[in-house]
């Protein structure tokens, strides 16, 4: 939108949605975004890059680099360029029908659609596979009583730290010269 109030898509932060940015905590820019978007709005946002949220549509309508299966693309070169994701249509890996069923495979698809081509089933693992320095209440994976059955994972959401060690190398086909390539992994 304007400053003048006309809409416009803009589908990045610039001069004319920046009067917007400037007087709130953060601003999402639609998923239409080029290839260039990220990297001009995090040059006008200089400090708050981080408050630059891109839209990526994992059905993908229209987002950069596709969609569905190839949404990592997106989250790595925005990563690569400092701004933020904002995430729309997660629910694609049970509403759709491509790749393997997907209300039996959730866990599955959800694991291929963020790892993408490395993509590995980590929650499958049994629970002593894990390193918890303070469990909180809780958490586990267990067995949904629900209609389908799914694995979910269930947690107090009080503090709880945990940790993996995975050796992508041995586990799987990638090569080591993949995985410097993967974009870093912020949780707060």
């Amino acid at each position: 939108m304007y400053s003048s109030g006309k809409l416009k898509w803009q589908s990045c932060l610039n001069q004319e949605t920046g009067p917007y940015f400037d007087v709130s905590d953060a601003i999402f820019c639609d998923y239409h975004w080029k290839t260039e978007s990220p990297e001009q709005s995090k040059q006008y946002a200089k400090t708050r890059q981080t408050d630059v949220y891109m839209g990526i549509d994992v059905f993908g309508r229209g987002t950069w680099g596709g969609g569905k299966w190839e949404c990592y693309n997106a989250m790595k070169h925005l990563t690569n360029c400092g701004v933020s994701a904002a995430i729309f249509g997660m629910a694609w890996t049970y509403e759709s029908n491509e790749g393997k069923s997907c209300k039996e495979n959730f866990i599955e698809n959800e694991s291929r659609l963020w790892y993408g081509k490395c993509w590995m089933n980590i929650l499958s693992q049994k629970n002593e596979s894990w390193n918890v320095v303070n469990k909180g209440q809780g958490w586990q994976v267990e067995e949904s009583s629900g209609p389908d059955g799914a694995m979910v994972f269930i947690s107090s959401h009080d503090w709880c730290s945990k940790s993996q060690v995975i050796n992508l190398i041995s586990q799987s086909k990638l090569e080591e010269s993949y995985l410097d390539t993967s974009p870093k992994i912020s949780v707060s």
